[in-house]
């Protein structure tokens, strides 16, 4: 599913469900939460961040933060679901 784009005019946007798109400065936190739980749970696709594609300041600025810090964590992805894992394996086998 692609959750972030820089369309041809120089617009970034993302979205939380594949088909819904919004501009990259209406992001708020509770995006960034949906945005983590989907690349948790699918493969996800983003527009490779590039300068000169995005055009609003502002956007470029988002986009660029917002892009390397999804990149990193779906990178990391397995590793992280590792350490929840870990983190509440103990509890899991006491209540189970």
């Amino acid at each position: 599913m692609q959750i972030l784009k820089i369309d041809a005019s120089g617009c970034a946007s993302f979205s939380t469900n594949g088909s819904d798109w919004e501009p990259i400065d209406k992001i708020g936190k509770e995006h960034l939460l949906m945005l983590l739980d989907i690349c948790v749970e699918q493969d996800v696709q983003m527009d490779e961040y590039i300068d000169e594609n995005i055009k609003n300041p502002a956007h470029n600025i988002i986009y660029k933060n917002v892009y390397q810090k999804l990149l990193d964590f779906v990178s990391n992805k397995q590793g992280f679901i590792d350490e929840v894992e870990d983190l509440y394996r103990g509890a899991l086998e006491k209540y189970n």
